[in-house]
């Protein structure tokens, strides 16, 4: 790369602090937070040994760490400054036919007893009942060029025993807000999966100018338009026969045969029309139904609306990410403070990738496919990120004086 990742995380951080109270913190403070991308990305690890041992500082390792974890659980660190300018560097880079994933995730602590606040919440990988806290989290998925581009817009770990929580609704409710105030008005289109089909959501949701889509279970009420009996989505699907002409997607996926059918209703709650999208594949025992207030007048624009719904799936992909490659769930620290500061760094690091990856992605591209040879090929990697945060990773690591050979033999294959 003409430009060395050291001076790109330096750029970064830059642009981080520009903010109105800059003039209350110190270098110390951008000193930590360029440390703390370099030791996580460079190490793959959250852990402050690991971190203090990658950023090889010409003094005894003991002393690296206790200044790291003394910044870490530090109350003068402006996380929420620095997150409200993480979101406005983020949103800069949504467009208007970007899609805007929202999915509450998890990160459980199976053997931890001492971490504070810890609380039953839902393991979505095993489906059963963990300690931990829940993460609620925005990303936006852009198409360029046939390649996907992920940008994560939010991130905040809580649940319900912490002080400020009130529901599960307001924390949604702040994470969308969060994020659109940052966005021009109708930019992206957000889509929720069946979690989000509540009552107090969807008057939200209409109070603001977006655009939206969310799917639907089939023991909710609605009406039709022309109509003033209350009639389950269940039903729904049975009156509105499904097009006997077949639909197929080639973009952003390739899918089977899918058949439609679309519908103008309205709630029982609030006086607005919004349209019912019902799409069937044959292969699947039930169709997918969603509303949504993009505008559907036929039958091919009611796919269209589905296209963007399947790109949701992109805030998964995150989250995957963030665990396997950021290791977001191998969280050690026992102040809240500190895990929510660490929850925050790693949110800023994949930031960082996505944001490198704008200003340098085919550079970066293509010098991974010359230097990650067990790597699987680009193509056949949906989620690019792992192949570049990899290179990214030993470009560091060179930098910084590592043994490169030694951390290629200890890649994974992406």
């Amino acid at each position: 790369m003409k430009q060395q990742i050291t001076v790109e995380i330096d750029a970064f951080v830059k642009e981080l602090f520009k903010f109105e109270q800059v003039t209350r913190y110190t270098h110390a403070h951008k000193k930590f937070l360029a440390e703390m991308i370099t030791g996580i990305l460079g190490s793959k690890s959250t852990l402050i040994s690991n971190v203090a041992r990658f950023l090889k500082e010409d003094m005894p390792l003991i002393y690296t760490e206790k200044r790291l974890c003394s910044m870490l659980k530090s109350k003068l660190w402006p996380r929420e400054e620095l997150k409200s300018r993480a979101v406005d560097l983020a949103a800069s880079k949504v467009e208007r036919d970007d899609v805007i994933a929202f999915d509450p995730g998890d990160v459980t602590k199976k053997y931890a007893k001492k971490m504070d606040y810890l609380y039953p919440v839902h393991d979505g990988s095993t489906g059963k009942i963990g300690l931990g806290w829940e993460d609620f989290g925005v990303e936006a998925v852009h198409w360029e060029n046939g390649k996907k581009v992920h940008t994560p817009l939010y991130e905040k770990l809580t649940n319900a025993s912490c002080p400020d929580y009130v529901s599960q609704n307001q924390q949604i409710i702040i994470a969308i807000r969060s994020v659109c105030d940052q966005l021009d008005e109708w930019c992206g289109v957000w889509a929720f999966d069946r979690l989000h089909d509540r009552t107090i959501i969807f008057k939200f949701l209409l109070s603001l100018k977006i655009f939206w889509i969310v799917r639907m279970k089939f023991n909710r009420g609605l009406r039709f338009v022309d109509g003033e009996a209350k009639v389950k989505v269940e039903d729904l699907v049975g009156m509105l026969p499904l097009s006997k002409k077949a639909w197929w997607l080639l973009f952003p996926k390739r899918s089977g045969e899918l058949h439609v059918a679309w519908r103008k209703v309205r709630f029982p709650f609030v006086d607005a029309v919004v349209t019912l999208v019902i799409v069937h594949d044959p292969r699947n025992e039930k169709p997918v139904v969603f509303l949504t207030n993009l505008k559907v007048t036929d039958d091919l624009s009611a796919i269209v609306a589905f296209g963007y719904y399947l790109e949701r799936w992109g805030k998964e992909e995150g989250y995957r990410f963030s665990k396997s490659f950021l290791n977001l769930e191998n969280l050690r620290p026992q102040g809240w403070v500190a895990i929510q500061n660490l929850v925050f760094l790693i949110h800023i690091v994949y930031l960082f990738i996505s944001w490198c990856h704008r200003r340098h992605g085919d550079e970066l591209e293509k010098l991974s496919e010359v230097r990650l040879k067990n790597f699987k090929p680009i193509e056949t990697v949906h989620f690019r990120y792992y192949r570049v945060a990899q290179m990214m990773r030993i470009l560091l690591a060179e930098e910084l004086g590592h043994d490169a050979a030694t951390m290629l033999a200890m890649t994974e294959v992406g």
